[in-house]
């Protein structure tokens, strides 16, 4: 039975990440906007909280997990102080919330490495061909072999019949 069920939030102001933890019964807002980790939260988290939260537990007892929908019931929500927490990077925002859900174990007892506290253009950029290059080969992406091909017209390379290291196109 998964444990943690991680919702990424598009809001109109800065995406972030809801994380319900059903063992601890905790719910953890991941917000990198400043605002948030100055405490100006407003009443919109909490409402997105309570109808997640209702969400959550009508899945978890459809699917007879009836220890797990009380577990969210009973779930309170916590704000985790994300120490980068930037004002207006809209360009990044949706790469920090991958990176959340990714590498966030709900132990907020010890400092949480995301890798992003230090990261420099260079590491973000890493990051950014990592996740594309993920979202692109994944198996069920039905346009994966197209724009391989693609890929390689573009760049000049030539693989090998078998070859689907989108890293080659990446680094030549």
């Amino acid at each position: 039975m998964l444990m943690e069920f991680f919702f990424p939030v598009f809001s109109d102001e800065q995406p972030y990440v809801i994380c319900f933890d059903l063992r601890k019964e905790l719910i953890f807002s991941l917000d990198t906007s400043a605002e948030v980790n100055n405490h100006h939260i407003g009443s919109n988290y909490n409402v997105l909280c309570d109808i997640l939260r209702s969400l959550l537990a009508n899945f978890l007892k459809t699917s007879n997990e009836d220890l797990s929908s009380a577990s969210v019931s009973k779930s309170s929500v916590k704000v985790v102080d994300i120490s980068w927490a930037y004002e207006n990077n809209a360009v990044d925002a949706a790469l920090y919330v991958m990176r959340h859900m990714e590498t966030f174990e709900g132990d907020t007892s010890v400092e949480w490495n995301s890798g992003l506290m230090n990261a420099t253009d260079h590491h973000i950029a890493i990051l950014r061909m990592r996740y594309c290059s993920t979202i692109v080969m994944w198996e069920k992406n039905k346009y994966n072999e197209e724009v391989l091909k693609d890929a390689s017209t573009t760049y000049g390379l030539e693989l090998a019949e078998n070859e689907t290291r989108f890293d080659r196109l990446l680094i030549g």
